[in-house]
């Protein structure tokens, strides 16, 4: 992968990530905030994953959202350098945090809880890196009912080339098919898919059922927003 390619689309998502965890190991290694590091170890390693598109970077990515929701800070007022101290009980926050939460004052303590809402937009990245790391693989079609109309051109298969974006909607994949089929008098080369639902589509997942648009004119699809009736809905189908 080149410079132009890790700068490309999600891959800046992925890189901005792995930024955040190297700063956030630069700064919680000087007071030995081990489990701080180790998460961002295992955000590290997600994004080498992801680079390597090994299936389960995901995983370790979604373990790096999820350790910094939770917040438990403490502070106590430190009387010899005239200073309220911060040291938490719970904070695996990587560099930055927006919370929303309570704290208590207990004596010459203040403890509370907190919820971080920054993984959100975590969240959102990784739906979108999910997508992305699809690209190159081969995915293979089924017919979701025997009696539609065009169930006789499956099983398909085909190499997911691209994603796309189909009426505002940025979750749909080109793809590639292995064995062209006729759709009247046209040939389809080329078809979009979408995964029913706000889910992401699994290369391993079986019988996910998506949406099966073909493109009647390659050159009609273009980067940014596309007119989806510019390729008609053929039928939904299972996906593996």
């Amino acid at each position: 992968m080149n410079i132009k390619q890790l700068l490309k689309g999600d891959n800046v998502l992925a890189l901005i990530i792995l930024l955040i965890c190297i700063i956030n190991i630069s700064i919680n290694i000087r007071v030995l905030n081990y489990p701080s590091i180790i998460l961002s170890l295992i955000g590290i390693t997600g994004i080498i994953f992801y680079y390597k598109k090994y299936e389960g970077f995901s995983y370790f990515i979604f373990i790096w959202i999820l350790g910094q929701i939770v917040i438990i800070p403490s502070s106590e007022y430190d009387i010899s350098t005239n200073r309220i101290v911060y040291d938490p009980i719970w904070d695996l926050s990587q560099v930055l945090k927006f919370t929303i939460g309570s704290t208590w004052n207990i004596e010459s303590r203040s403890v509370g809880l907190q919820f971080n809402i920054l993984p959100i937009i975590y969240l959102i990245a990784l739906k979108q890196m999910r997508s992305s790391a699809l690209i190159g693989k081969v995915l293979n079609f089924k017919s979701f009912r025997s009696s539609d109309d065009y169930a006789e051109i499956f099983p398909l298969s085909g190499k997911v080339l691209r994603k796309a974006t189909i009426d505002v909607d940025e979750n749909w994949l080109q793809v590639e098919l292995d064995t062209p089929f006729q759709y009247g008098d046209d040939t389809i080369k080329f078809v979009l898919i979408k995964v029913k639902g706000n889910g992401t589509l699994k290369t391993k997942g079986k019988n996910q059922i998506v949406f099966f648009r073909i493109i009647l004119n390659e050159n009609d699809l273009q980067e940014g927003n596309n007119d989806g009736d510019k390729f008609p809905f053929l039928q939904w189908a299972f996906c593996s």
